[in-house]
């Protein structure tokens, strides 16, 4: 989904169709505060399914003369580093700084989980939301609590933590548990 149509979903779930049907330009008035606080929690939203839930991977090739690669290189901040191997194919030790990665020189391909940049509001309209079903439901009900709806906040985080759990369940319908052996 894109950032523009998960706003939209927001938006109505919280009963505020007159919003999303505006959305043409950034409201203004007692409007561009609910469309402030949906912003950022589609983010929050979208970062914590990313960090916790359903990690992103992406890999890419990185190129150092001295064998430090900062994070700043990454296309994406990396969450966590999966794999790193030499420009011949084979595994490369590494080694994890506060600024980034000490490996081998030359090139390496790096495989990590990464964390998908925040939208910044309309202008970011045509950007791709990472599971975005699923961070409109944690968006709506984080917009539902900040806004004082205790209620339905609880309402739509339960659905939002059922999706979670449907959604992992489905990832890991190809996994298969060995036999247990006798010895």
């Amino acid at each position: 989904m894109t950032f523009l149509e998960v706003l939209k979903a927001v938006l109505c779930n919280v009963g505020r169709d007159d919003v999303a049907a505006s959305l043409s330009e950034e409201p203004s008035g007692e409007a561009r505060e609910l469309y402030e606080t949906a912003v950022l929690s589609i983010s929050a939203a979208e970062n914590e399914l990313a960090r916790y839930y359903l990690p992103l991977k992406h890999s890419e090739k990185l190129s150092s003369p001295d064998g430090n690669y900062p994070f700043s290189s990454f296309k994406y901040p990396p969450v966590r580093i999966l794999a790193v191997k030499a420009e011949g194919g084979g595994k490369a030790d590494y080694t994890l700084t506060a600024e980034g990665m000490i490996s081998s020189k030359g090139r390496v391909e790096v495989e990590y989980y990464y964390v998908p940049p925040a939208k910044n509001g309309l202008a970011d309209g045509d950007k791709t939301v990472e599971n975005g079903d699923l961070a409109a439901l944690g968006a709506t009900a984080e917009v539902c609590l900040v806004t004082g709806e205790a209620a339905a906040a609880e309402i739509w985080e339960n659905r939002y933590r059922a999706a979670i759990d449907r959604a992992r369940y489905k990832s890991a319908e190809g996994m298969k548990i060995p036999p247990r052996r006798w010895v």
